[in-house]
């Protein structure tokens, strides 16, 4: 082959060889996407583009939650527990796990010396024959519970043994009584404010819109007592019962006495030259004494309720 034929061929294979690359470039595939590194804020290769943050698929609500509503306080409850003239305990409690205050005082009143209880709230305060004194309330949780002391609160005995057999208004819910054949609904339009017992068999329930309904089959069965006003506060000593509250004839506190059937003893047996505006009362009695908290005022009475005295806290 001559020199010029040569030189031909090399041209030609060079321009084929051109032509080759020029058509790899052209048709050479575009790399995948999981091969190209995510750019920074970019969704990652197994979340598709858009889909939003990686711990949650779907938008979080942006509707505000209700407020819940706020818990209402039990209005507070006094009890009254009376030895003499002269000796007595109270009590005041609200509701389950709120503090109960227990006192005592052997001067009519003229002062107090509060003690320990170990029961919250208090819903029912005794005196037995012996002086044992009885708090029944809420223990541990509001669970129910029996303690007595004989040593004017200085030790508690528990003795829940006694519960049943015993007259109280549960712990946590003033709805329900507890009486000696087991637990009844309270005689009541709403809750029961207060409850003072005769004996196992006969009971007064005073319902918070000022209404006493008395039993005498141990809560079977419940009367509506006869009443010329409102009551206030309910207390009992041997066959009957004493309540304090509004009356036509009195402008302070009225008292008047019950017999176990729910009717007036005497019509209104006094009046407390007292101020009761929806103050917390309380009232009890025992043979010879009866005596009244209202507010921030203590008063006895050794007429039947005829009479009213503040206690003596010194002399001139």
């Amino acid at each position: 082959m001559t020199r010029r034929a040569v030189a031909y061929v090399a041209l030609v294979l060079l321009v084929a060889a051109n032509a080759f690359l020029i058509a790899r470039l052209l048709t050479r595939p575009a790399p995948e996407v999981w091969d190209q590194p995510a750019a920074v804020g970019s969704a990652s290769a197994d979340q598709p583009a858009g889909s939003g943050t990686p711990e949650s698929s779907t938008p979080e609500s942006s509707t505000p939650e209700e407020p819940s509503a706020p818990e209402v306080p039990e209005p507070p409850v006094r009890l009254l527990a009376v030895a003499s003239p002269t000796e007595a305990w109270r009590a005041t409690s609200t509701g389950c796990g709120a503090p109960a205050v227990l006192e005592h005082t052997l001067d009519a009143g003229a002062t107090w010396q509060e003690v320990p209880s170990e029961v919250s709230p208090i819903t029912r305060l005794r005196l037995l024959d012996d002086g044992t004194l009885v708090a029944i309330g809420g223990g541990p949780d509001c669970v129910p519970t029996y303690r007595s002391t004989v040593t004017d609160g200085a030790s508690w005995v528990t003795e829940d043994q006694f519960l049943p057999g015993s007259w109280y208004v549960t712990p946590g819910d003033r709805t329900t009584l507890v009486t000696p054949l087991g637990e009844v609904a309270a005689p009541c339009t709403g809750a029961a404010a207060d409850l003072a017992a005769v004996d196992a068999e006969r009971a007064a329930v005073l319902c918070a819109d000022g209404t006493v309904d008395v039993s005498d089959d141990a809560g079977v069965t419940w009367t509506p007592a006869t009443l010329s006003g409102s009551a206030a506060a309910v207390g009992a000593e041997a066959e009957r019962f004493i309540l304090a509250g509004t009356t036509p004839a009195c402008d302070g506190v009225g008292i008047t006495f019950l017999d176990p059937a729910g009717a007036a003893v005497g019509g209104v047996s006094g009046c407390a030259a007292t101020s009761l505006d929806a103050q917390p009362v309380a009232v009890g009695s025992t043979a010879g004494a009866a005596w009244l908290w209202v507010g921030d005022e203590v008063l006895t009475s050794v007429d039947g309720g005829v009479t009213w005295l503040a206690p003596q806290t010194g002399t001139a």
